[in-house]
């Protein structure tokens, strides 16, 4: 991941990554198979699914520990970001999303669109509180 991206709290930065790592076997599984159904993705997808729900418990249980100002409001895109997500995966299972590089750009963009639109109202409180954890 981009240093760029990085919170800097050593977890959550290694989360975000892991999330995304979730995605890579999952591209590899589509394009290994000629015509890919649905059924190829429910393990990436429930293992996304739990990632993304582990991630945010840690996440805003180290946002209250820090007395973080604006968690009410960051567990409300938590909670729109496993919505979309439980949206995207019921949408895979009824057939209305194909198993394809465009699905996983959809969850890709949810995972990013989290760390850059949401996380950086953490980030510039932790670095205005000058709290930096590395490991």
């Amino acid at each position: 991941m981009p240093a760029s991206l990085l919170i800097p709290y050593a977890v959550v930065d290694a989360e975000h990554q892991a999330l995304i790592e979730i995605l890579n076997p999952a591209l590899q599984a589509i394009q290994s198979a000629r015509n890919p159904e649905a059924h190829i993705l429910y393990p990436f997808l429930e293992s996304l699914r739990e990632g993304l729900r582990q991630h945010f418990a840690y996440e805003e249980q180290e946002m209250a520990k820090l007395e973080y100002p604006d968690l009410a409001q960051h567990k409300v895109h938590h909670a729109k970001c496993v919505m979309r997500l439980d949206e995207i995966c019921d949408a895979v299972t009824t057939g209305e999303k194909k198993p394809d590089k465009h699905l996983l750009d959809e969850l890709y963009d949810m995972i990013i669109d989290d760390i850059i639109r949401a996380d950086s109202g953490f980030k510039s409180f932790l670095h205005a509180q000058n709290i930096c954890v590395h490991s």
